[in-house]
């Protein structure tokens, strides 16, 4: 039914989606805050970290083929509305502006250089190397 390769394939992706830096480093420091209280933290934390996008990914392959099929069960206005809300969310909204305000930081906070002219000419320039990266894909 299902090839070995195609389930390590869909493995190592959703791995790759779901597991970040955060949830690396997360945990020891809520652990550390939290002291004699650790194993609510550590519930909490197992909940939303890895139930709820366990859930997610169960629930989209439960319905079929997408975002679409999901959202269209309630119906389809909330099915277009959800998925432009998904999509912006994603993109636009917290990944793009978080990867800007990472690379700012690290680069100048880092080194004791605050100043809002900084961040200005930093993010103009990083996002001009990004967007020609991105238009010249070779």
């Amino acid at each position: 039914m299902y090839k070995t390769k195609d389930v390590l394939l869909t493995g190592f992706a959703l791995f790759a989606m779901l597991f970040g830096a955060g949830n690396l480093i997360f945990p020891p420091m809520l652990g550390y805050e939290t002291n004699s209280s650790w194993i609510s933290t550590m519930l909490a934390f197992t909940i939303t970290g890895v139930g709820f996008p366990f859930l997610g990914i169960l629930s989209v392959s439960i319905v079929g083929n997408g975002i679409k099929d999901f959202a269209n069960r309630v119906s389809p206005t909330f099915s277009k509305i959800f998925a432009i809300i998904s999509i912006l969310a994603i993109g636009p909204m917290l990944a793009i502006p978080r990867t800007g305000a990472t690379a700012y930081e690290i680069t100048f906070l880092y080194n004791g250089m605050e100043s809002p002219i900084y961040k200005y000419i930093y993010l103009i320039c990083y996002f001009g190397i990004v967007i020609l990266f991105s238009l010249r894909a070779n």
